[in-house]
């Protein structure tokens, strides 16, 4: 697959990569639309400490559900989709009482992870939103 990989301060390079294989609880997503975010281009200009190059960005998404991991049976092929890409830990005290958005061990598709800036993205499943009927992907992003 295509995907636009952050190298170096204000160096991005068109790579082919190995496509992703969703796991446990995941889903593989064919990304539809993507936007840039302020703090990708913080990142782009080396401004942003937790994005190490080599890394594909890109947090703000739309996608087609193409593939499931084992244990994700809730959502059909071919399912237009959301992806919030805050990924909180779920087990502190801030997750367990409602406040996971402030969990101190959250994780950023895009930063901890693999974004979207590619052809594909894998996600976890309980990040994934349907994308209302007859929503484009660009609005939807």
């Amino acid at each position: 697959m295509k995907a636009l990989v952050y190298t170096a301060p204000y160096r991005m390079e068109l790579q082919e990569l190995p496509q992703p294989q969703p796991g446990l609880g995941e889903v593989l997503i064919r990304v539809a639309a993507a936007g840039i975010c302020g703090s990708d281009v913080h990142g782009f200009r080396g401004q942003s400490a937790r994005r190490k190059p080599p890394l594909v960005m890109g947090h703000e998404f739309t996608g087609q559900v193409v593939a499931f991991g084992p244990g994700v049976d809730d959502l059909p092929t071919g399912q237009m989709v959301v992806v919030n890409p805050l990924l909180p830990c779920g087990t502190c005290e801030w997750c367990l009482s409602g406040r996971s958005h402030i969990c101190p061990y959250r994780k950023l598709i895009g930063m901890d992870r693999p974004g979207a800036f590619a052809d594909y993205v894998v996600v976890p499943r309980r990040a994934i939103f349907p994308l209302p009927d007859g929503m484009s992907p660009t609005l939807g992003t």
